[in-house]
């Protein structure tokens, strides 16, 4: 399951804590879904799955105080999370993503799990037990995968500059938020903006000294969609109806 966290009530709790959360999320997220496993664990009426364990819970800000429009994305937001609305063009198939690797010895078929940091795998050089250097093989069926879907991001219509060609970026969504909007869609994503190095040939490890940048998503928010996020607005900033007199 997730469990969304609206960051204007986070600010209002502690603008450290947000301003650490939106500098360095990367870190943050993390420590925030441990401490909801922890919190699960001291609940004693938490439903558990069939195997006893308690549910994994994912923490999903969202409704950050500043909003950006994807042609105000700057290389200071890089590794950052920022909230950028647009509208979705385009949504690919849903594409399998490494998580954990999985190498086998050929030599005494000592087993070892690799986890993935980052999109890159730590392949091992020798084996463990036996010390055989160069024994390590890839093992992909007890390896696991998670889904994964490539979004194309395109900036309002309304928010353009006259003269101007629409501005688009690349969204990175995985597991739940697959398929979790389409094509036509206005929406609010909240994520970390990314850079990564365009290589020269992807045979070779030389790269290029542009990088193309792309947004991990953690929130869609669907226009038509927004929950009571006004009510942490101070009473002067609340939206009022006009009196009829």
């Amino acid at each position: 399951g997730f469990l969304d966290v609206n960051c204007r009530h986070l600010h209002q709790h502690s603008s450290q804590l947000y301003a650490t959360l939106v500098a360095f999320p990367q870190e943050v997220i993390p420590v925030m879904d441990i401490m909801i496993d922890e919190e699960l664990k001291r609940m004693e009426d938490v439903a558990v799955d069939e195997d006893g364990a308690l549910p994994k819970v994912t923490v999903r800000p969202y409704n950050l105080r500043r909003l950006h429009d994807v042609r105000e994305l700057d290389p200071e937001n890089i590794e950052q999370l920022v909230a950028v609305s647009g509208m979705i063009t385009r949504t690919s198939a849903l594409v399998p993503e490494l998580k954990e690797a999985y190498y086998r010895c050929c030599l005494c078929a000592a087993g070892l799990a690799v986890a993935i940091d980052q999109g890159r795998i730590d392949e091992p050089s020798r084996c463990a037990v036996c010390n055989a250097r160069g024994t390590m093989e890839l093992v992909h069926n007890r390896c696991r995968f998670i889904d994964k879907q490539i979004v194309r991001l395109q900036e309002k219509p309304d928010s353009m500059p006259p003269g101007t060609t629409p501005t688009t970026t690349s969204l990175f969504a995985f597991e739940d938020l697959v398929d979790f909007v389409r094509p036509g869609d206005r929406v609010e994503v909240t994520g970390i903006y990314r850079a990564v190095p365009r290589r020269v040939n992807p045979r070779v490890t030389t790269v290029h000294t542009v990088f193309r940048t792309y947004v991990d998503v953690v929130h869609f928010r669907v226009e038509g969609n927004e929950r009571d996020d006004l009510a942490v607005l101070p009473p002067q900033e609340q939206p009022r109806d006009d009196d009829d007199d």
